[in-house]
């Protein structure tokens, strides 16, 4: 059985013009880890976070609001 260690955090940000940057980055599969990986992803426009294939959290869940008011 093969374990996921990370949580991965894939971001898309969209700049006045329309461009958009898109960012993927992983984070330790920890309580901390997982804090950091939802503050890198606060900011962005979209973002959704992963463990595996499991989907975490997404811009679209209210976690935020409770996690980080």
């Amino acid at each position: 059985m093969i374990t996921n260690k990370t949580y991965t955090v894939t971001t898309a940000h969209y700049s006045n013009t329309g461009e958009m940057l898109e960012q993927v980055r992983d984070f330790p599969k920890s309580r901390e880890g997982l804090n950091d990986a939802y503050k890198f992803a606060k900011p962005c426009d979209d973002w959704a976070i992963w463990c595996g294939d499991e989907l975490v959290g997404d811009s679209s869940s209210p976690v935020l609001s409770v996690v980080f008011p």
